[in-house]
């Protein structure tokens, strides 16, 4: 059984902090706001935000990135610096798609979490975004989810710079615009797959392989992509072909040229065979590195706010998905249990009689044996006893005897189902245990 992690605030506020822990180097503002106080001090940063009230400024101290809120009342000037060339908002797509606890070890992408970054990159007027996909993959509705939020036309354009573009995560990355790749960044299988009760993946049954099918199709036409490609990733029936061409080699499912991927294999892309073959634009060293590697001549970031509400929601998110997957594992497991409970139960109840009527039993066999003792009193004690004493004094040994006998086998009988109980109980008690830790 997965561990229970409980929420807290500690926990939620740590998982908010992933965009700092996730390292952007290079990607920073561009050209910096000057701030003029009206005590004279001067501070350097960025302008996040401004009304009649005042503005919200980011600045940098140490390394470190701190944003106020300047009254207007104190600020003797603003003199912001023209930032020239295309305006690009960077976002993450880091750790488990619909997975994981949200927290800096174990991040989770979530559909929300895009929501909100994509919603922050439009509102800082962003002209084109990129994604950060580093995922092994997750959840195939979570996927359906992001996947219809970057497909929207209204959408600037989206460039994915994968370190790691794996199941649901690769198709994400095939959908978007374009794909940079990291030089160690592998791309590809998609298989899909669903968590059982146990959380083990298993294989989707053929009517929703069905429907996958169909959707990967839709994203390559839709990203202007060979659907082959995609169904290659998801499909060890599909071949693919390593067809010649002008502008260098690409992969098809048209039989022309050498076999790339034979039947039986699941297609997976490493960044330089994704170069080389046209799946991937370029490659870049990092996310600093990639603007030069697709010709963007100039370009400034529209800041780092995007990035950090994709972490704040992932984590409450992440908190609240890992909580109804509990919910579903523990009505799982009732259902399973449900039977096996009531069968314990009634076995219990069984016991539980039995014992009682054993606590009675040897209370009427102890009864009867005072009753007997007493209709046949000890003879009195002397050197000669008479016959008729010998006779009381024989049949008092035997009423003792008999009661020995039958208290012995009443005795056993309830060690038995004594312990018999004990182990049902423990048993019901280690099963509601389960479901009780499992609904959290």
């Amino acid at each position: 059984m997965r561990r229970r992690l409980l929420a807290s605030p500690l926990r939620l506020a740590a998982a908010a902090l992933l965009g700092a822990a996730v390292a952007l180097p290079g990607v920073g503002v561009a050209a910096a706001d000057t701030l003029v106080l009206t005590g004279g001090r001067t501070l350097q940063g960025r302008v996040l935000q401004e009304d009649e009230r005042g503005v919200v400024f980011e600045s940098f101290r140490h390394g470190a990135r701190l944003r106020q809120s300047v009254p207007a009342a104190q600020i003797a000037s603003i003199a912001r610096t023209a930032r020239e060339g295309l305006a690009v908002a960077v976002i993450p797509l880091i750790g488990g798609v619909g997975l994981g606890t949200g927290t800096p070890d174990e991040p989770a992408a979530t559909a929300a979490g895009l929501e909100r970054a994509l919603r922050v990159a439009q509102e800082e007027r962003a002209a084109r975004i990129v994604l950060v996909v580093d995922s092994p993959g997750g959840r195939i509705d979570e996927m359906q989810r992001m996947l219809a939020l970057l497909l929207d036309p209204e959408l600037p354009p989206v460039t994915a710079y994968a370190r790691r573009a794996l199941s649901a995560a690769a198709v994400i990355a095939l959908a978007c615009d374009e794909l940079v790749v990291a030089p160690e960044a592998v791309v590809g299988a998609a298989v899909p797959l669903r968590l059982g009760p146990e959380g083990t993946p298993q294989n989707i049954e053929a009517k929703y392989r069905s429907g996958y099918d169909a959707l990967l199709r839709q994203v390559a036409r839709r990203a202007g992509r060979d659907p082959d490609l995609l169904m290659a990733m998801a499909d060890e029936r599909v071949v693919l072909y390593e067809e010649p061409a002008p502008r260098g080699p690409r992969l098809t499912g048209r039989p022309a040229g050498a076999v790339f991927k034979a039947a039986g294999e699941i297609l997976t892309l490493t960044a330089a065979e994704a170069v080389r073959l046209g799946v991937a634009r370029a490659g870049a060293a990092s996310v600093a590195a990639l603007p030069a590697a697709v010709g963007w001549e100039a370009w400034h970031s529209v800041g780092h706010r995007a990035w950090e509400e994709a972490g704040r929601v992932n984590a409450a998110e992440a908190d609240a998905l890992e909580r109804a997957a509990r919910r579903a594992a523990a009505e799982v497991l009732r259902q399973r249990l449900s039977p096996a409970l009531a069968e314990a139960e009634a076995a219990l109840a069984e016991r539980e009689r039995a014992i009682a009527g054993l606590h009675a039993e040897r209370e009427r066999v102890d009864a009867w044996a005072r009753a007997q003792l007493a209709a046949h009193p000890a003879p009195p004690m002397s050197r000669r006893r008479s016959a008729a004493a010998e006779r009381s004094a024989s049949l008092r040994a035997d009423i003792r005897l008999q009661h020995g006998d039958a208290a012995a086998r009443i005795d056993a009988a309830l060690v038995e189902l004594t312990a018999q109980r004990d182990a049902l109980r423990q048993q019901i008690a280690e099963a509601l245990e389960a479901l009780d830790g499992l609904r959290g």
